[in-house]
């Protein structure tokens, strides 16, 4: 009996080594010394999980006087029923690796997490099972490779141990000592694994394939980025791409979850093997490059060429691995998408189909996996082939015709594959309004909504109406989303997630779509029902009209309290997020729908789930309690569902949107000012500084001075210079609306009037590196600068050492939308006094620049109707009222040009597009005439008023050359225009 109180020491004995929580509970439990502090030498240990063999002697009330007295009662009955518990259902092992304790490892390892975490957590015997990849027994190396290869799907905590242990550099190196005599089975094991291990890495560091993936912590991700770089590096590269020959499905499955950024994708098109690359380095000459266009550039490149070679067998399983491959590396690369698309042009050859046919062919197949791989793969062929093809393209309709059979409610397909359908549609009509009303047309919108009333189970009570029953609602849906959660496979939950963004996908541009998903399908309750989480509001602010009712406690308490329920799913609620904000961009559904239904607020209370309500159910910065900007770490929200909602946010915030005001109550600007100042996640960043934007937008100079107070002048002057373009460009959007007004332009100059000038000057003339978007954002705000009354403003502008040199380099250098707000700024400029200010004009170079843009004939008049080009009226045509205040010319028939007269309505502006995270944008008016050059602002950028100004819809560069005419004239004639 003895010996077994040896046999449970040393067993606890390698838990405390490995665990730091289970050394805790020794100290807690009072055990002896001699356990706490045992060598972590031994020669015989046994897997137990050390939860379980705690609590069983626990069970016992073993004391340490009882550890001491081996002979004591309860000693003998902890004993025997260890004995019993132990002998059967646990493996004991010994550190002397040979190939029946390997298969016993690997037989408790496989398809038992806890088991898995349990080894990951023995760092030696991790390490010798390395060693075994380099031992001469094929057996044993067999083994050890299987073992790893099923821990390295651990937990991401426990999987970061083999990579801390140069796992797959290991296998590298193995791979690359292979010779030809390499039995089968052993190369299988090490391809296997090293996939294996590559896929987890790419897990954690890349983005997700198919919906949202868990977010693990930075450490654990930089060293997960570290191992991918490695692996492909071109010497790690000459390893295991050409094991593709080989066949299989290892290296295909590799290059489909590998391949997840542009980087990426482009050094495996371009590889070819070391032997082919050293011949080519001899016969080439000096200035030809290789590369997928070259000489093995053909089909794509070898790799490519290779995973089409692969489509021709009939083993379904590397079919499906071959096309999964074939996607990653075409999808957003126009080079290989565009080569699949092209027949081989071989002259020895007969004349043959090309690849993207062959895999249309596959669409078509008995296996439904292959199907689903080759409608993926032909989608992101088709996204990313250029030119790209019209939307009746046959191809295009095939794989509609295939997904539909997939998603509509006959069909009887499984979870999972109907997930990966409804994912590939998302990516067929993403960001292209085209694709979107083709796919609508064929009935795509209300097969979803179908297939999500069925997913989700709304209560009675959602449905009714009225705001006195809106709490009880609330606590039912929670409950009835509580209760899906326990009780739903993962499955549904994705798929789910995979319908609500194929949805959000179809309703981004179309009106009508939006209708049908608010009105005739009724999903409004469905998205309720996902977003709240089980707890009561922080107030019953469904609507504009209700009243704010306080907590019955005065105390400060967090949003996520008692009731507080953690979602178990975030892909779903990012998902519901990203079709609230589709939804949103519609000024009627916005105005009716989304605040009557009460989902205005939810979204609300998601961004800014984590802060504190205080007695009044206002939402607090709970920064004093230790958090970072207000967010709570242990059960806030996860981050990137504040992201989606708060885009949603970013379209509710508009001028017209009655929640813009509950929203500022509530302490949205607090919220928007923490996260600019404090947050490390740049697409957060950007999206507060988006919302910050639209809130300017239209809006009282008080409140503007309101979100400057929270925000900063200073640190709104620093994001202008920020290293990402992306916030750059925010930051001069908010400049640009905060000037869309007189009064506005005049607190921009008296608060940072000198330090704005500078930044635009370094920003148009080039010395910032600025892009094309800062660029355009900058230009507008000039525009809008120049267009104020204030003679000591304007002499600022004029007077500044480098605005005019720069204004002139980006009128000649810059693309037509840049230079239309910087030929207005010049006639705003010199239009107060032309005689006098022209000197300064001519010495900067910049009416030459605009005698040169003139050179251009044949303008048509922008107002309706053809007029004189040297007539400035001919700016003036069409539209309803003058833009800009009036001037009075001394001769009534003299006809003064205006640029800003005429024009239609206020536009809009776009809260993002799918691919950019609210940070691009999408096919709107880059200039405003009312009165200033406001800017995107609006929550939809595809219902305003169309091109404004100058009769609206003219080509760019005419509208450039009428402008610089209107500019040149003032410059040499003005004088007659203001009587002199």
């Amino acid at each position: 009996m003895k010996a077994f109180g040896i046999f449970t020491v040393i067993a606890l004995t390698t838990l405390i080594n490995g665990s730091s929580a289970a050394w805790c509970e020794c100290k807690e439990k009072d055990w002896p010394w001699d356990i706490q502090n045992m060598s972590a030498s031994r020669t015989c240990c046994t897997l137990v999980m050390h939860r379980e063999l705690m609590d069983g002697i626990s069970a016992f009330g073993l004391t340490q006087k009882d550890w001491c007295d081996t002979s004591g009662d309860k000693m003998e009955q902890y004993k025997k029923c260890t004995y019993k518990r132990f002998s059967h259902d646990r493996l004991d092992w010994t550190m002397t690796v040979d190939i029946c304790s390997l298969k016993k490892v690997k037989n408790s390892v496989i398809g038992n997490p806890i088991a898995k975490l349990e080894l990951s957590q023995d760092v030696n015997f991790i390490k010798s099972l390395i060693d075994c990849l380099e031992e001469r027994n094929i057996d044993v190396c067999t083994e050890a490779a299987h073992i790893l290869s099923s821990l390295s799907y651990a937990n991401p905590s426990s999987f970061i141990t083999l990579l801390r242990l140069n796992a797959p550099r290991a296998f590298l190196f193995s791979i690359n000592n292979f010779t030809p005599t390499t039995p089968p089975s052993l190369r299988t094991a090490f391809t296997r694994a090293l996939r294996s291990i590559t896929i987890s890495i790419a897990d954690i560091v890349e983005p997700s394939l198919w919906g949202l993936n868990p977010e693990y912590s930075i450490p654990i991700r930089e060293e997960a980025k570290e191992a991918l770089e490695h692996l492909l590096q071109p010497d790690s590269l000459d390893v295991w791409l050409p094991l593709l020959e080989e066949g299989g499905t290892a290296v295909p499955m590799m290059l489909a979850n590998v391949l997840r950024s542009g980087e990426y994708r482009r050094v495996v098109a371009e590889w070819v093997p070391l032997e082919m690359r050293q011949k080519e380095v001899k016969t080439r000459r000096g200035w030809e490059k290789m590369g997928v266009g070259g000489p093995f550039g053909r089909q794509g490149g070898w790799v490519a060429r290779g995973l089409v070679a692969l489509l021709s067998g009939r083993d379904a399983k590397v079919q499906e691995a071959a096309l999964s491959a074939l996607a990653s590396l075409a999808k957003e690369n126009p080079v290989v998408a565009s080569a699949l698309c092209k027949s081989p042009n071989d002259k020895d050859q007969k004349p043959t189909a090309s690849p993207l046919s062959s895999i249309i062919t596959l669409t078509r197949s008995r296996h439904v996996d292959v199907q689903l791989a080759a409608c993926l793969c032909a989608t992101h062929i088709t996204r990313a082939r250029q030119p790209p093809p019209p939307p009746d393209d046959g191809t295009i309709r095939i794989i509609l015709s295939t997904l539909i059979r997939f998603i509509s409610p006959q069909s009887t397909d499984t979870a999972p594959n109907k997930t990966k359908a409804a994912f590939i549609l998302y990516f067929l009509t993403s960001d292209d309004r085209k694709l979107c009303e083709l796919a609508h047309s064929r009935g795509c919108v209300v097969f979803l909504g179908r297939l999500l009333k069925e997913l989700v189970t709304v209560p009675p009570t959602t449905l009714s109406s009225g705001g006195g029953r809106k709490e009880a609602r609330d606590e039912d849906v929670g409950q009835e989303k509580d209760q899906e959660e326990d009780e739903e496979p993962e499955s549904t939950a994705q798929l789910r997630e995979a319908v609500l963004m194929a949805l959000a996908s179809l309703s981004l541009f179309s009106e009508a779509v939006r209708r049908i998903v608010t009105d005739e399908l009724g999903l409004l309750p469905c998205l309720l029902v996902i977003l709240n989480r089980g707890r009561r509001p922080p107030s019953p602010l469904s609507s504009p009209s209700s009243s704010v009712t306080p907590p019955s406690s005065s105390s400060v308490t967090p949003a996520g309290d008692s009731s507080y329920t953690k979602p178990k799913h975030v892909g779903t609620r990012h998902a519901a997020c990203q079709l609230i904000r589709a939804l949103s961009r519609s000024v009627s559904v916005l105005r009716t729908s989304i605040v009557d239904s009460g989902l205005g607020m939810v979204i609300f209370r998601v961004f800014m789930d984590g802060w504190f309500i205080d007695a009044e159910g206002k939402f607090i910065d709970g920064k004093e309690k230790g958090d970072e900007g207000g967010k709570r770490k242990e059960d806030g929200e996860d981050r990137r569902v504040v992201a989606a909602a708060l885009a949603g946010v970013c379209n509710v915030v508009n001028e017209f949107s009655v929640l813009k005001a509950i929203y500022l109550e509530q302490g949205l600007l607090k919220r928007l000012a923490s996260i600019i100042i404090n947050s490390g996640d740049l697409s957060l960043k950007i999206n507060a500084l988006w919302a910050i934007k639209n809130l300017v937008w239209k809006t009282e100079t008080e409140t503007k001075r309101n979100v400057m107070r929270e925000v900063g002048w200073g640190y709104l002057i620093g994001l202008l210079t920020d290293p990402d373009e992306s916030i750059q460009e925010q930051a001069f959007a908010i400049l640009r609306n905060l000037t869309e007004s007189e009064e506005g332009i005049e607190m921009v100059f008296s608060e940072v009037g000198p330090k704005v000038l500078d930044i635009i000057a370094a920003t148009l003339g080039g010395s910032a590196c600025a892009c094309d978007d800062v660029m355009l954002q900058a230009a507008n705000t000039l525009g809008n600068l120049s267009n104020t009354p204030s003679e000591a403003s304007q002499s600022l502008i004029l007077t500044h050492p480098h605005l005019l040199t720069s204004l002139r380099t980006a009128l000649a250098e810059s693309r037509a939308d840049i230079k239309k707000p910087l030929v207005s700024a010049v006639w705003e400029l010199v239009k107060p006094d032309p005689r006098g200010r022209r000197g300064a004009f001519v010495d900067a170079g910049i009416v030459g620049t605009l005698r040169r843009l003139c050179e251009w004939t044949g303008v048509v008049g922008l107002g309706g109707g053809s007029t004189s080009p040297s007539s400035p009226s001919a700016l003036g045509g069409g539209g309803g009222g003058a833009g800009r205040r009036g001037s009075n010319a001394s001769s009534p028939t003299t006809s003064i040009a205006i640029p800003g007269g005429g024009g239609g309505g206020g536009g809009g502006g776009v809260y993002g597009s799918w691919g950019g995270g609210g940070a691009t944008y999408s096919g709107l008016p880059v200039y405003y005439h009312s009165p200033h050059h406001a800017g995107m602002g609006g929550h939809h950028g595809h219902a305003g008023g169309g091109q404004l100004g100058f009769g609206g819809g003219s080509d760019g560069d005419k509208d450039v050359v009428e402008r610089a005419r209107v500019a040149l004239d003032w410059l040499e004639h003005g004088n007659v225009y203001v009587g002199t």
